[in-house]
């Protein structure tokens, strides 16, 4: 997954540009690339650090999808698609 997202867009940085042209290109949001963030934190064991910034509600929920190893294959298989499809290199 990690390479095909540097192999896509080595060098990003977050901005608003990048994000409309990820959105563009290769149909992710940043939303997903929260998620996606937040899913290397909990393999990492990091989460709880990293997603201090979260009011209670909001970290249930999280954890609720990153407990479920269903959901979190699906969207990780869903985001490794998109990078696949697209054709930068």
């Amino acid at each position: 997954m990690v390479d095909e997202i540097m192999r896509v867009i080595p060098d990003f940085d977050g901005s608003p540009a990048e994000y409309e042209w990820l959105l563009a290109n290769v149909g992710v949001t940043e939303e997903d690339d929260v998620r996606w963030i937040n899913v290397t934190s909990w393999q990492l064991g990091t989460f709880e650090e990293d997603g201090d910034h979260y009011r209670s509600e909001e970290w249930a929920e999280w954890a609720a999808f990153l407990e479920d190893d269903a959901a979190v294959i699906a969207f990780l298989e869903s985001m490794l698609a998109r990078y696949r499809a697209c054709a930068t290199s």
